[in-house]
C-alpha cells in the first residue's frame, strides 16, 4: 500500500514533520468561515425576513515553521490523516513523545483530531500540551475550540478567558470568545469581542459580518452591513443582508439595488426573487412584484413561503376590487397547494375557511 510505504519510510520524525506541513497547507490559521443560513417566515402582508443568529466557525492555531517535504508527500498525508487519527490510541501519541516532548507536537496531533471531528482525542492531546505548558495561548485556545465543537460554549468561554489573561489582544481568541458568547445569547458581550477584534485587525471580515448580524438583532444593522460590503464588495451574503436591512427601513429602491446584485450572480436563488418581490410591492410596483413572486414559486414550487407570498399578493389585489374574483380564486388555489404540503399552517387554514366558497 503506497500510503503505508510513505509513512514507514519517513520514520518517527518524518511523521511529525509531514503532519505539520499538512496542517500548514490546510489553513492559514483558521477554519473556513461559514456564511449564515437564512430562516424565512411566511407573511400575511409583506414583511422582512429576520436575520438569524450567525453560526460562525471557530478558529484554531496549527503549529507552523516545519521545512517543506513536497507536494506529493502532503497529498499522501491528505489520504492518510483519517487512518492516523483512527489509530491514535495505538501509537501516535507515543510517536509524538519520541520525537519531542514540547507542547507543539501535541498541538499538531490535536489539530489533526479537530480536523477529523474527533474532539475527545483532541482534548487528550491538548491535556498533554497543557501539562507541559499551562500558559500557552495556543493550547488554551484549542481547548476552547474543542468545547465549542462539543456544543459546550460555557466551558469554551472559560478556556478563552484563560487565554486572554495571558494575551489580552489575541485576535483568534477574542473571535472565538465572541462565538462562545453568541452561542449563549450573550449578545452584548459578543458584540464587544467582535469590536475588539476589528480594533486590532480592521479587515477581519468574519468578525465584521458577525458584528453586523448582532447589530441587526438590536435593530441597527444597516451601517454595519455597509461596512461589511465595503470590506468585501464581492460577498453576496453581505449584500443580501444589507438589502434586508434597507427593506426593513422602508428604503425599497436601495434594497432592490442590493438584491439585484445578488440576483445577477445567483439567478436560481428563489429567496432573492422573493425579497425582490416584497421590495417592489412595497414601493407600489405590482407588475414587477407579481413577476418576481412567480419566479420564486417556479424555482421552488413546494416551498410554502413562496406559495403563501404569491397567494397574499393575489389577496391584496382582490381587496382593491372585491367584485373581481380572479385574484381570490388564484389565492385559494395557492393556499390549497401550500396546505397540502404543510397541513399544520393555521393561518392558511384560517384563510381558506374565510375565502373558500362554502
Amino acid at each position: 500500500m503506497r500510503i503505508g510505504r510513505v509513512i514507514l519510510g519517513l520514520g518517527v520524525a518524518g511523521v511529525a514533520l509531514a503532519a505539520v506541513v499538512l496542517l500548514m497547507r490546510l489553513s492559514t490559521g483558521r477554519l473556513p468561515w461559514q456564511s449564515a443560513s437564512r430562516e424565512l417566515i411566511p407573511a400575511a402582508t409583506p414583511q422582512p425576513t429576520p436575520t438569524p443568529t450567525v453560526a460562525p466557525t471557530p478558529v484554531y492555531r496549527r503549529p507552523r515553521g516545519a521545512p517543506s517535504l513536497g507536494d506529493d508527500l502532503v497529498r499522501e498525508f491528505d489520504q492518510a490523516i483519517s487512518q492516523l487519527i483512527g489509530n491514535a490510541e495505538l501509537g501516535v501519541l507515543r510517536l509524538a513523545r519520541q520525537v519531542d516532548s514540547s507542547p507543539q507536537y501535541y498541538r499538531v496531533l490535536a489539530a489533526m483530531a479537530i480536523e477529523a471531528d474527533r474532539p475527545t482525542k483532541a482534548e487528550a492531546f491538548l491535556r498533554q500540551a497543557y501539562r507541559l505548558q499551562p500558559n500557552s495561548v495556543a493550547t488554551l485556545g484549542q481547548l476552547g475550540v474543542v468545547e465549542l465543537r462539543r456544543k459546550n460554549p460555557a466551558a469554551a468561554q472559560a478556556w478563552f478567558e484563560k487565554a486572554l489573561a495571558v494575551s489580552p489582544h489575541d485576535v483568534d481568541t477574542l473571535y472565538n470568545l465572541a462565538i462562545a458568547h453568541q452561542q449563549q445569547t450573550h449578545m452584548h458581550a459578543a458584540e464587544d469581542c467582535y469590536a475588539k477584534v476589528l480594533a486590532t485587525q480592521p479587515d477581519h471580515f468574519p468578525a465584521q459580518f458577525n458584528l453586523a448580524g448582532i447589530a441587526t438583532y438590536f435593530g441597527r444593522g444597516e451601517p454595519e452591513w455597509e461596512k461589511a460590503v465595503r470590506m468585501r464588495p464581492d460577498n453576496l451574503e453581505a449584500r443580501y443582508q444589507l438589502g434586508l436591512s434597507r427593506y426593513q427601513l422602508g428604503r425599497h429602491d436601495a434594497a432592490i439595488a442590493q438584491f439585484e446584485v445578488v440576483r445577477k450572480k445567483r439567478p436560481e436563488d428563489p429567496d432573492v426573487w422573493y425579497h425582490l418581490a416584497l421590495a417592489h410591492q412595497g414601493k407600489g410596483d405590482d407588475d414587477k412584484a407579481f413577476e418576481r413572486y412567480t419566479e420564486a414559486v417556479r424555482l421552488a414550487p413546494n416551498d410554502t413561503l413562496f406559495l403563501n407570498g404569491l397567494a397574499d399578493f393575489h389577496l391584496t389585489m382582490h381587496q382593491r376590487n372585491v367584485k373581481e374574483t380572479v385574484h381570490i380564486d388564484k389565492a385559494i388555489r395557492l393556499w390549497e397547494r401550500s396546505q397540502a404540503i404543510d397541513p399544520k399552517q393555521e393561518f392558511v387554514r384560517d384563510r381558506l375557511s374565510i375565502f373558500r366558497p362554502k
